[in-house]
C-alpha cells in the first residue's frame, strides 16, 4: 500500500532516495566538482529555414569556454557530454525567442551608444532554467556531499543573464556597401551544478565590464568602426581575455561547508596587460563567497524566492498551490518574466524540505517542448508567457480541459494587488484543514500591492529566513512526527532492504488517529501523502538507512 503511486514508479534501484535522503560516499581517487561546467554567449544567426519564413534570426552559441579540467584528456568523456547537449541549452536559455528589432537609421548612434555602455546586471533579465543532470552520468566527486544538499538531483542549471546588443548586416547594392543594424538581446549563461545565484550574478558583472571596456576602448580609436564591435566581432576581440577570466573562475571548487572562496582578478590576470580601467575595476570587486553551514545552506539558497513568493503571494494562494505540492500533482506556472517565473517555480520545487520532489521539474520550458503525453505524471512546469495565451497554444489545449492540471498565473504588475497570481484550479476540493499553520504563516505575506522588490532590504531578508525556517518546522511537526512511527522490528523484511508495507501503513494510519484531531486532515494524509514518493522514499531513508 506504502508503494502506491501517483504516476511514476520508484525506480528498481536505490539512487531514487540515497541520492535525495542519504549521504553518499566521496568517490575514491576523484577531485572536486568545480563551481560551473562551462560559459556561454548566446546570440543570432541568420535564418535561412524555409520552414520558418517568420523569423529572419534563430538563437545561436556565439562563444563557448569550458572549465579549465576540460582540456585534460582524462575529462575529455565528460567535454563530449556537455557538447552534445548544448542545442538543449541553447532552446532551455532561451524558451521564448524573440526575433532582432531593426534600428531605424536616426537611431543607430543612440542605441549602440546605450548597448556599449551597459555595465550593470538588471535583476528582472536574471533567471535560470535546469535540465536533467543524470544524463551527463555526473561520477562521483570528493565534493559530492556537499553538492548533494546544494543539489540533491544532481541537476544542471543554467543561469542566465539578458542584455541588448546589435549586429550589423553588410551587402552590396548597386555597387555600393549597406548596412542594416539590428537589436537583439543576447543571453550570457553558465552551466553548474551549484545553484548559487549572488556568486554568479557578480560574475556577470565582471563579464559585462570587460565588454563594455573593450567596447569603448575600439569606438574611441581612430577610423572607429562599429561593426568591429556588434554582437558577434566583440567576442571574438575579446576572447583571449574572456577566456582567461573564465578559466581563472573554473579552478575554483566548492569543497566544505564555511569555505571562503576569494577571487582576485587583478592579481590572477596580470599577465593579460590589463587595461588599467579593467585593472582598477578588478581591485575593487574582489569576489568573495563563504558556504553556508550545513544546517544554514539550505535558507541561504533559497531566501531571494522566498522573498518573492512572500510579494506576490496571499497566505491563501500559496497554501493552494503547497496542497498541489503535497499531492504530488500537476503545477505549470506562468509568467513572462523569467526572473519570476524561475525563483517561483524552483522555489516551490523545494519548499518540501526536509522531503524531496523526485519527479519532473522544469523552471523554464520552451513551449514547443511541451506535450500532452506528459500530462499523465506529477510534475512542475514553469512556461514563459501568461495563461492567457498559452491556453490557446495548439499543444496545451486540451490540458486546459483536464481535471487536475493547476495553472498559476503570475502578473508582474503591481498596480492591481488581488490579480497579481491567478490559481486555476480544475476540480481540485481535497485539501488539508490546517488553520492553525496558516495563521502562523500569514504574518510573513507581503502581497500589499506597490513595487514588486526584487532585492530584499534587511527586514525583507530576515522575515524571508524566517519563513523558511517556520516552514521547515510545520512540516517536521505536521508530516513527520505526528505522521511517521517510530522503527519497529518488523517494519523492515527479513534485512532485504525491503520495507513490510502493510504493517508501516497500519501503523501510520493508528498515529495520525491518535496525534492528528482534525478528520480532513486524516483523510489528506491518508488518501495522498502515504503515497507519494517523497513519503515513502523518507520511510525508506528513515527505516533501512537511517
Amino acid at each position: 500500500m506504502i508503494n502506491q503511486q501517483l504516476g511514476l514508479p520508484v525506480m528498481a534501484n536505490d539512487t531514487t532516495y540515497i541520492s535525495g535522503y542519504q549521504n553518499q560516499n566521496e568517490g575514491k581517487n576523484a577531485s572536486n566538482q568545480e563551481i560551473f561546467e562551462a560559459f556561454y554567449i548566446i546570440g543570432v544567426e541568420r535564418n535561412n529555414s524555409k520552414q520558418q519564413k517568420d523569423r529572419l534570426f534563430n538563437p545561436k552559441i556565439q562563444y563557448k569556454q569550458y572549465k579549465k579540467k576540460f582540456g585534460d584528456i582524462q575529462y575529455q568523456d565528460e567535454k563530449n557530454q556537455i557538447i552534445s547537449i548544448e542545442n538543449i541549452i541553447e532552446k532551455f536559455a532561451c524558451p521564448s525567442w524573440s526575433d532582432a528589432e531593426k534600428i531605424i537609421n536616426d537611431d543607430i548612434e543612440e542605441e549602440v551608444q546605450r548597448i556599449i555602455c551597459q555595465g550593470r546586471v538588471p535583476s528582472e533579465n536574471f533567471y535560470m532554467f535546469n535540465i536533467k543532470g543524470d544524463d551527463l552520468q555526473l561520477k562521483n566527486p570528493s565534493n559530492i556531499r556537499i553538492l548533494q544538499q546544494f543539489n540533491h538531483s544532481r541537476q544542471l542549471y543554467g543561469y542566465c543573464l539578458k542584455v541588448d546588443d546589435f549586429l550589423v548586416e553588410r551587402f552590396q547594392r548597386n555597387n555600393q556597401i549597406e548596412q542594416i543594424y539590428w537589436k537583439f538581446q543576447k543571453i550570457l549563461c553558465f552551466v553548474t551544478y551549484f545553484p548559487i545565484q549572488a556568486l554568479f550574478k557578480t560574475l556577470f558583472e565582471q563579464i559585462l565590464f570587460i565588454t563594455k571596456v573593450q567596447r569603448q576602448k575600439i569606438i574611441s580609436g581612430k577610423n572607429a568602426n562599429k561593426s568591429e564591435i556588434d554582437g558577434v566581432k566583440i567576442n571574438q576581440l575579446i576572447s583571449k581575455l574572456l577566456s582567461a577570466f573564465i578559466l581563472t573562475v573554473s579552478q575554483y571548487s566548492i569543497s566544505k561547508y564555511e569555505q571562503k572562496i576569494e577571487i582576485n582578478f587583478a592579481q590572477e590576470l596580470k599577465d593579460q596587460n590589463l587595461d588599467l580601467e579593467l585593472k582598477q575595476f578588478f581591485e575593487k570587486t574582489i569576489i568573495q563567497y563563504v558556504v553556508p553551514k550545513t544546517e544554514d545552506l539550505f535558507i541561504e539558497t533559497k531566501k531571494l524566492e522566498a522573498h518573492i513568493v512572500l510579494q506576490l503571494f496571499s497566505v491563501e494562494q500559496f497554501f493552494s498551490v503547497f496542497m498541489e505540492i503535497l499531492k504530488e500533482g500537476k503545477i505549470i506556472f506562468c509568467c513572462q518574466n523569467q526572473n519570476l517565473l524561475t525563483a517561483i517555480t524552483s522555489f516551490f520545487h523545494t519548499i518540501l524540505q526536509p522531503f524531496k520532489w523526485f519527479h519532473q521539474v522544469i523552471y523554464n520550458l520552451p513551449i514547443e517542448s511541451l506535450a500532452l503525453l506528459e500530462f499523465n505524471q506529477p510534475m512542475l512546469y514553469g512556461v514563459n508567457m501568461q495563461h492567457q495565451q498559452l491556453k490557446f497554444k495548439r499543444n496545451i489545449i486540451a490540458a486546459n480541459n483536464m481535471y487536475d492540471i493547476t495553472f498559476v498565473d503570475i502578473n508582474e504588475k503591481r498596480s492591481a494587488p488581488q490579480q497579481q497570481i491567478n490559481i486555476i484550479e480544475n476540480n481540485q476540493k481535497s485539501k488539508l484543514n490546517w488553520f492553525d499553520q496558516r495563521q502562523q504563516l500569514a504574518k510573513y505575506f507581503q502581497n500589499q500591492g506597490g513595487q514588486l522588490k526584487l532585492t530584499p532590504n534587511d527586514y525583507q531578508e530576515r522575515n524571508a529566513k524566517e519563513f523558511l525556517l517556520q516552514m521547515q518546522d510545520i512540516i517536521k511537526a505536521n508530516l513527520i512526527d505526528k505522521v511517521i512511527p517510530k522503527k519497529e522490528n518488523d517494519f523492515v523484511l527479513n534485512q532485504s532492504q525491503k520495507l513490510n508495507d502493510r504493517f508501516i501503513y497500519n501503523r501510520v494510519i493508528q498515529k495520525i488517529q491518535k496525534e492528528i484531531d482534525d478528520k480532513n486532515d486524516q483523510t489528506f494524509i491518508q488518501k495522498y501523502v502515504m503515497h507519494a514518493i517523497y513519503f515513502t522514499e523518507y520511510l525508506r531513508f528513515r527505516y533501512v538507512y537511517g
